[in-house]
């Protein structure tokens, strides 16, 4: 993987909703106060990938956090609520 793929827009991403419809994920901009990561199709799938897609970094960041606590085995209590938060997010569960 090269470094340019490696990198992605800092988090955490939110859902942009226009008439309660998933139109667009924006990412957070000190000076513009957000700017689109990407924009939603229209479909039938349209609020999980609205939801997954704004939930990538606190995916990568808790697979990162797994990796670590994997490779070092250390207490991965901590690490299961992590993991948890970022799948609720994705699967809209309080």
């Amino acid at each position: 993987m090269t470094d340019t793929m490696k990198k992605h827009t800092p988090g955490p991403w939110r859902v942009i909703r226009q008439n309660d419809i998933p139109t667009a994920v924006m990412a957070p901009h000190p000076d513009l106060g957000g700017y689109g990561v990407c924009l939603i199709v229209v479909g039938p799938e349209m609020e999980a990938n609205a939801r997954l897609i704004a939930a990538a970094p606190a995916l990568v960041e808790a697979l990162q956090e797994a990796q670590a606590a994997l490779r070092s085995e250390r207490n991965l209590v901590g690490l299961h609520s992590q993991i948890d938060a970022a799948l609720a997010f994705v699967e809209a569960r309080p």
